[in-house]
């Protein structure tokens, strides 16, 4: 199922009964869209640091409870690290510009995750500076550079390309079948509704 990254975080982590902290962001390899690890505010439990902790230990959430439960040991927890150069913060990218072939469109509100391979599948771009206003979806894969520097993300699409994109409504899963529809309408496909 695709999850909201903004909705994710805050979610209890627990290794076996206990709690260790919160989600607070998550870092991706921009090369691939991959979460590669959780970052995980544990509060008390390790006076206030931030560990990483990788997807592969964490079970499905549980959007219920608003939890995750962790495969993971305390000492795993603990003496997490990562430095990878590659590594980008859906926390830092929420926010940035969106500049397509031919102008601005908008900036990234939020990400789509799939949460049986923590994979991102779609960026959620606001569009109310530039077109009605309303939230649509684009594919990470339309995303030329990320640039730290100014806080914008570059797509190889123009404006037009994603005016006639399936629509989109925050409110609804997003199903298998738009899933599909809408990767064949960003690979050349012509615009419509999904089935």
């Amino acid at each position: 199922m695709l999850r909201h990254a903004a909705v994710l975080g805050g979610y209890a982590v627990f290794a076996g009964d206990d709690e260790i902290g919160t989600i607070g962001d998550f870092l991706f390899d921009h090369t691939n869209w991959q979460v590669r690890w959780l970052v995980v505010n544990t509060g008390n439990f390790l006076a206030g640091r931030k560990i990483l902790l990788p997807p592969s230990a964490v079970m499905l959430p549980d959007p219920g409870k608003r939890r995750v439960s962790v495969e993971a040991t305390m000492r795993q927890a603990r003496e997490s690290r990562d430095n990878d150069p590659h590594l980008r913060s859906v926390a830092t990218v929420t926010g940035y510009h969106i500049h397509a072939t031919d102008g601005d469109c908008g900036h990234i509100e939020d990400f789509l995750i799939r949460d049986t391979d923590w994979s991102i599948q779609f960026l959620v771009i606001d569009t109310k500076n530039w077109w009605h206003g309303e939230s649509i979806l684009i594919s990470p894969r339309t995303v030329k550079s990320i640039d730290e520097t100014d806080g914008s993300v570059r797509l190889d699409i123009d404006r037009e390309r994603m005016k006639n994109r399936p629509a989109y409504d925050a409110a609804l899963p997003v199903h298998p079948a738009y899933e599909e529809y809408f990767r064949a309408y960003y690979n050349g496909g012509p615009p419509g509704k999904p089935r």
